[in-house]
């Protein structure tokens, strides 16, 4: 049985800590399996129809987390957020992201919340039921799936909950 570890760098320039790229054992962990630009993210920018530079901003009880970027319109990012094992909660703020920048301008807030009105996820995970609710709901170990609404800059994301 292979054990892998935790191991978290210095912090970003923004103040966030990297996304991690392994996690420990029995940690409990989000996953993000799949992202899909709905709009064309870009589409009022100078370079017009390029591809989408998603990246994720997740706060988990308090603690920020950036991820990479995965340039794709459509991929499987395989982030790694750790959930919070000294609670039996983690509520979770889940922001993602186009990177623009240079001639573009600012970067773009991707809508993946299925409420008009709202771009970003907000949920909590009860780590001793699995139960996880708020914009969206479901169990750990089972992928939820979410599609922004009624916004522009629409995304689609499916993730999970789980541990090694």
């Amino acid at each position: 049985m292979m054990i892998t570890t935790l191991i978290l760098t210095s912090l970003m320039a923004d103040g966030s800590i990297p996304a991690p790229k392994f996690i420990q054992a029995g940690r409990p962990y989000l996953l993000v399996q799949q992202l899909h630009a709905i709009d064309n993210l870009d589409k009022g920018d100078a370079l017009g129809a390029n591809r989408a530079d998603f990246f994720a901003i997740v706060i988990v009880n308090g603690v920020t987390y950036k991820t990479e970027i995965m340039a794709k319109d459509k991929g499987e990012p395989n982030w790694i957020i750790p959930m919070d094992r000294t609670k039996r909660y983690s509520k979770v703020h889940f922001t993602l992201m186009d990177q623009d920048g240079g001639l573009e301008g600012k970067d773009d807030h991707v809508d993946i919340n299925p409420r008009a009105g709202h771009k970003d996820l907000m949920f909590t995970f009860d780590r001793t039921t699995g139960r996880i609710s708020g914009n969206v709901t479901g169990k750990m170990n089972k992928s939820i799936h979410s599609i922004g609404k009624g916004d522009n800059d629409k995304g689609e994301i499916t993730f999970v909950i789980t541990k090694k």
